[in-house]
């Protein structure tokens, strides 16, 4: 503020000694310089004491000059102290109000500062629920997931029960009549071939698998086999042989639940139960299932296995025979390797008919039990169950099949319920009054 008030008086100094300058000019051309009322009214009064009396020029000149600084230096400068101290107190006001707008700056600074603070909190505890809100949202979308995946399950078993309570037969009966039939015809011709194409000297003793041997093929077989008979008639004993043989190893492997035998004991006690508590449909899906996905679980070892052990009962027929083909190799290797190379792909194709039949009554019949079944040698001749294989004429009572030449089929019940049997095909038997006609010294 002193600043300006210094500022003021420099005007006035500046603008007096102007004014001066242009008075001398004017004075020396002859002019008088213009001054107010006041002025004029001094050196009016001046002019008058200078007319009335006679004073000394020096003092007149001195009093002029104190006359102009009155004029020209104090009355300006009292005039710029006026204003000076006006300007000073019209900024008075001013610099108070701008100190109470700095105090309300503040005050207001102040209150932001704690909205921010506040703000802060606020967010530090909108951050924590958050995370909170997050860490749950993984929580439930965890259950969530675990929820879809049993309920995935849930769906899944449900398709599969409404499958398995739907599932109905893909097969007849009829068809299953026919694929018994094929094989049975393919086992016959098979059979023959093979007697037709082989050679037979003298027996070859073979203890060590005597005990097998008439474990399969009951010990009459056995002794026909061994017996002294011409090229004919041991060629008509070793294609029966060799029916029995084949008809035996596919009933046995048809009828199986698993080829590993602990396992198939099990399931078929398993199956039994399961028969004795509850319908026949349910059952028929259970076996269906269980069949599937246990007996034919490597289609290819079930075939390797099967193939096995038919050529073993093939190779005793050919052992007890005495086919000259074994000559001082080691006999069972001989057979064996013999009949692989020279009627494997027969062999495989009877393989192939036999689990073809067995996958469509296992699996493909569920509203009834289909079964293959054959006659044991010794039993009993029973007419209405069994067909003479070589032609129709009257058996006597006594009589008793040898084996059994071609399968049979049947619609079997299990014996909690009624133990309901229907037979859709009879199986072919050899009785033993037929060999007897044959070789009547045995």
């Amino acid at each position: 503020m002193l600043g300006k008030a210094e500022a003021l008086v420099k005007r006035q100094h500046q603008r007096f000694f102007r004014k001066k300058a242009t008075g001398d000019t004017n004075a020396g051309r002859g002019r008088q310089p213009t001054v107010n009322s006041d002025q004029g009214h001094v050196f009016q009064s001046s002019h008058q004491a200078h007319t009335m009396n006679t004073v000394d020029p020096s003092s007149r000149r001195e009093r002029g000059q104190r006359n102009y600084i009155d004029t020209a230096v104090r009355f300006p400068v009292a005039q710029g102290m006026m204003d000076i101290d006006t300007t000073l107190n019209n900024q008075k006001p001013s610099e108070t109000m701008r100190n109470e707008e700095v105090k309300e700056l503040r005050k207001e600074l102040g209150l932001a500062e704690q909205k921010i603070v506040s703000l802060e909190e606020e967010m530090a505890a909108r951050d924590k629920d958050l995370i909170r809100l997050h860490a749950d949202l993984e929580r439930e979308q965890a259950v969530r997931k675990d929820e879809r995946r049993l309920l995935d399950i849930r769906t899944q078993e449900l398709q599969d029960a409404h499958a398995y309570s739907m599932r109905s037969d893909t097969l007849s009966t009829d068809e299953l009549v026919a694929k018994v039939e094929s094989l049975n015809a393919e086992i016959y011709q098979v059979s023959a071939y093979m007697a037709d194409s082989m050679t037979f000297g003298a027996r070859v003793d073979f203890e060590a698998v005597r005990a097998e041997a008439v474990h399969w093929f009951g010990s009459y077989m056995i002794d026909l086999l061994c017996s002294t008979i011409n090229e004919e008639t041991r060629m008509q004993v070793v294609q029966v042989a060799m029916q029995a043989a084949l008809v035996q190893s596919c009933a046995d492997f048809i009828s199986m639940w698993h080829i590993e035998r602990r396992t198939d004991e099990n399931l078929s006690r398993l199956y039994a139960k399961i028969q004795a508590t509850n319908t026949q449909v349910v059952a028929g899906r259970w076996r269906a299932m269980t069949r599937s996905g246990s007996k034919y679980e490597s289609l290819s070892d079930v075939k390797k296995e099967w193939i096995k052990t038919v050529v073993r009962k093939l190779a005793i027929v050919l052992i007890f025979a005495g086919w000259t083909g074994v000559g001082t190799n080691p006999p069972w290797e001989a057979s064996t390797s013999f009949l692989i190379k020279r009627y494997g792909e027969r062999i495989e194709e009877i393989v192939h008919l036999a689990m073809d039949l067995d996958r469509g009554m296992g699996e493909g019949i569920v509203s009834e039990d289909i079964v293959i079944f054959s006659v044991g040698g010794g039993s009993s001749f029973v007419p209405d169950t069994m067909e003479n294989g070589d032609g129709e004429f009257t058996v006597l009572d006594s009589d008793h099949v040898l084996c059994t030449c071609e399968l049979g089929l049947k619609v079997s019940r299990s014996v909690q319920k009624d133990g309901y049997s229907a037979i859709l095909v009879k199986p072919k038997v050899v009785l033993c009054s037929t060999m007897s006609d044959i070789i009547p010294t045995v």
